[in-house]
């Protein structure tokens, strides 16, 4: 069994919790102007306020707008931001799935989960006999394809950001910071991992990043074919420069035990 470190999906958990607060921070919002509208209204109707009807007229029409057109951007914002949380929802499973998966690799496998760096999040990097890979899980539905640009498909449609520059990106970065902490630059192999959709982006199709379907997964790490091969002393040093960026983010929890040197 891999060792493990880090818990998976805890971006998107959290994330999906800060959705929630501004979902209600919203709706408080929402009903704090009504109620002071309505308050307003009903002062002005038993005579507690004593307005001109010159000013209350225009004043009730001006208000009762406001009331309707506040309204209709809450309902707008909170349906934004429910369908977000959602999304982050999905992603928890994908990331918890992607996450139990890598679990079942040797033991000669360093998995760290939820990496949050400078540079972005990867939901999942492994460090092994075959190299180092940063795995984005997706929980997409559909069918997935290449763009012939670099980019993917889902459902014969552009996705609505660029994943794989992205993450390309972030991998980039990401190998920089490692080299100044272990005196070695890794070469990261970027991976999108899918838990639902049917991949038919072939690989090489995608510019620089490898489409996976979970059940592939291990096999795709453990393939030595394609294997960029690390010895025992480069993985422990390449998994302790991944730990020591990863606990940067007070957030990350890591396992007592550190890898040991050769």
């Amino acid at each position: 069994m891999a060792k493990v470190l880090g818990k998976a999906g805890r971006y998107v958990e959290d994330q999906t919790v800060r959705k929630a607060q501004q979902f209600v921070l919203y709706c408080l919002i929402g009903v704090s102007v009504c109620a002071v509208a309505s308050g307003f209204l009903l002062a002005r109707s038993f005579g507690a306020i004593k307005v001109s009807p010159w000013v209350s007229i225009p004043f009730l029409f001006l208000t009762v707008g406001l009331i309707l057109l506040g309204n209709q951007l809450l309902r707008r914002k909170t349906d934004a931001l429910e369908r977000e949380r959602i999304s982050f929802r999905k992603g928890a499973v994908g990331e918890a799935l992607i996450g139990y998966i890598l679990e079942g690799l040797p033991d000669d496998y360093c998995v760290l989960n939820d990496l949050t760096t400078p540079f972005g999040n990867i939901d999942h990097v492994v460090v092994g006999p075959t190299g180092v890979f940063a795995i984005d899980a997706k929980n997409w539905r559909g069918i997935v394809d290449s763009d012939g640009s670099g980019e993917l498909l889902i459902n014969g449609n552009p996705t609505n950001k660029n994943e794989v520059k992205r993450l390309v990106a972030t991998c980039a970065e990401t190998k920089k910071k490692i080299k100044t902490l272990c005196n070695y630059e890794p070469f990261i192999r970027a991976v999108l991992a899918f838990t639902s959709a049917h991949v038919e982006a072939k690989f090489g199709s995608v510019k620089y990043a490898d489409c996976v379907r979970d059940e592939r997964l291990l096999e795709y790490i453990r393939d030595k074919h394609n294997a960029r091969t690390l010895t025992k002393e480069q993985i422990d040093n390449i998994s302790r420069a991944f730990l020591a960026l990863a606990q940067m983010d007070r957030k990350f929890g890591a396992a007592p035990e550190e890898p040991k040197q050769s």
